[in-house]
């Protein structure tokens, strides 16, 4: 396939316009994504077609690289689980908590990282033949994020020896000295950032890639997920159980079965999709496949209707959603209780209640969207690097999606704040690349602003007083001057695309190099010069646009634009008539099932008005 007359190379240099788009519906200029040209026509020799040679070279893959990117195996990706600081500790102790009988709890944190997580130790303790551990996972409106002294407390005095801890509990240093006076062991299992000054909490273990003790090989593995911290645990125990416990290779417990709760949370959870984690992840899918996974997670896929095959996508849209419902808007042990069930038909009552939860959900935070969209607009907030919303009154289940769509919607960081505990506000936080939300949290933390906080580059929490919401702001602002605006302006694609090249044939080719993600960002392609045939608003609200594109060559292709109403891309689309301009037209493809037949889609990212190519660009030939 050749997108363009000439073959050697983008139409443009990266630093001109695409198509000659310099600001679209969205405000955003469009950018070919550089490419290394040498590299594509290397792989193209090798017989590789140029459509994914392109999108190989486009993201840093050599030739020489390019098979072992195509199909990432995790025996040669995944390094000795020992090089993370106190692993040897964890298993030992954990191992003998086993062997002994010891009363284990888990704690984890309400999210699908956390779900996943300790349904993986909660499996893996079955499969050993040892008892149940007790799961306590935080009211997100009751208790907020991470343990408590309390529960710590109510363990040690239910019999308790050792805990858990998955997907938090790296920065609690009061909390779980409260546990080391009462004598329980503590393992903590988490991924998040540690304080930078190095005070740790006095866990019996801390694994967590991000310490600063690990190994040069350790601190490669900040990548992972909590769930992924949690499977190299696993495999160190069940290395040890092998190597000291006489144990054979058919009796461990087979940790290739436990790997779709690692990619559910590698997705669900936006890790950067670096070779370990494309291994974790098509291991994952091999295993929901296959039929050798969790039961609940494939009940889930049945109610949330994913027909056909599970792909990566479906964890992030249709899967992780629900889950996330059972902590923001119900009780967070269903999630997990769903995970590690074997039970099928308490799997299928789980899954229909999350699907209940998740439309609750959906409700609440459409109201709290309008909300926060209004009062964003109210005191023209949209047009600062970073944007704050708040109301004591607002559900704190719903506070980070709806930061997420002001994101969306604003292409700035976004933080929004809702009702909390004690008296607080509790806020989430999402950002755009280049845009480290995780340090300004941190720094507003140690700058006495938040109570407390912390988080990723691109996601993070805070709790805080109402009254230090405008100080917040103003906090955030002077950090974007300092350290780059938190607006993503440069739209990124991988070429121009014919409609007529826009087959299921070159989906699946370019699934080849997939999943796709966080650090391995899908094909984006532009469609030039399109009319907009049946277009209107679908959903449960009316927030997405469905239509048809059509070319002046007979191309046609279904499209959609998810939140897309009441934008201006939206608009566009909606209002797009016969004697309109044509539309450049850019975003990702898409393959769905519906009844039974694969169909092809556009997910619409941008838009913008063009009625021909500029100079120096050559139309693209398509197939």
């Amino acid at each position: 396939m050749s997108f363009f007359d000439d073959s050697e190379s983008a139409p443009a240099p990266a630093e001109d316009a695409l198509l000659g788009v310099a600001r679209s519906a969205l405000g955003r200029r469009w950018l070919a994504r550089p490419c290394d040209g040498e590299e594509q026509r290397a792989m193209m020799a090798r017989g590789m077609p140029e459509l994914l040679a392109r999108v190989l070279a486009a993201r840093g893959v050599t030739a020489a690289a390019s098979d072992s990117h195509l199909e990432p195996r995790l025996r040669d990706l995944m390094p000795n689980p020992s090089c993370l600081t106190d692993m040897d500790e964890a298993v030992t102790c954990f191992l003998d908590a086993v062997e002994n009988k010891r009363k284990i709890a888990i704690l984890a944190d309400y999210d699908v990282d956390g779900a996943a997580s300790c349904a993986l130790l909660q499996r893996y303790l079955r499969e050993l033949g040892a008892d149940k551990a007790e799961v306590r996972i935080p009211d997100r409106q009751n208790d907020g994020f991470g343990p408590s002294e309390d529960v710590f407390r109510e363990l040690h005095a239910e019999g308790t020896e050792v805990v858990l801890l998955t997907d938090f509990g790296s920065i609690f240093v009061k909390e779980l000295k409260v546990a080391a006076d009462l004598g329980l062991k503590t393992l903590v299992f988490d991924h998040h950032a540690c304080f930078a000054d190095g005070n740790l909490p006095p866990a019996h273990a801390l694994v967590n890639p991000c310490r600063s003790e690990n190994s040069p090989e350790g601190k490669k593995l900040t990548c992972l997920s909590a769930t992924g911290v949690v499977f190299f645990f696993l495999a160190a125990c069940n290395r040890r159980l092998r190597d000291t416990g006489g144990k054979t290779e058919d009796a461990l417990p087979d940790l290739f079965a436990f790997l779709d709760l690692v990619a559910l949370a590698t997705i669900c959870d936006v890790m950067p999709l670096t070779p370990l984690n494309r291994a974790l992840v098509r291991g994952g899918l091999w295993a929901l496949r296959a039929g050798v996974g969790s039961q609940g997670l494939r009940m889930l896929a049945r109610d949330a209707g994913v027909e056909g095959e599970v792909v990566a996508r479906d964890f992030g849209f249709a899967l992780g959603p629900r889950l996330n419902a059972a902590g923001r808007v119900g009780d967070g042990k269903l999630a997990a209780r769903l995970l590690y069930t074997d039970d099928q038909e308490e799997a299928t009552a789980l899954a229909y209640r999350l699907g209940e939860l998740n439309r609750v959900r959906q409700e609440i935070e459409a109201d709290v969207s309008e909300q926060a969209r209004r009062q964003v607009e109210a005191r023209q907030g949209q047009r600062d690097a970073v944007l704050l919303a708040w109301d004591a009154e607002w559900h704190p289940g719903v506070v980070g999606i709806v930061a997420a769509r002001l994101r969306e919607r604003y292409h700035r960081a976004a933080m929004v704040a809702g009702r909390g505990v004690n008296g607080l506000l509790r806020g989430s936080c999402r950002s755009v690349p280049d845009f480290d939300m995780g340090a300004l949290i941190h720094a507003a933390v140690d700058a006495g602003i938040l109570d407390s906080g912390g988080g990723h580059p691109m996601a993070a929490g805070f709790s805080a007083a109402e009254e230090k919401m405008s100080e917040l702001h103003a906090f955030a602002l002077d950090w974007a001057t300092r350290k780059g605006a938190g607006e993503a302006r440069d739209y990124h694609l991988d070429g121009i695309m014919g409609l007529r090249a826009a087959s299921l044939t070159n989906h699946d080719l370019l699934e080849r190099a997939g999943p796709y993600g966080k650090g391995n960002e899908p094909p984006r392609f532009a469609f030039p010069s399109l009319r907009v045939a049946r277009a209107g608003l679908v959903g449960r609200g009316g927030e997405h646009v469905s239509c048809i594109l059509t070319s002046e060559d007979g191309g046609g292709l279904p499209a959609f634009a998810f939140h897309a109403a009441d934008t201006a891309l939206g608009e566009m689309l909606v209002n797009h008539r016969a004697s309109s301009p044509p539309l450049h037209v850019a975003g990702v493809l898409e393959a769905s099932r519906f009844r039974g037949v694969r169909r092809l889609r556009l997910r619409v990212e941008d838009v913008a008005e063009g009625t021909s190519y500029p100079a120096g660009t050559s139309r693209p030939t398509g197939v």
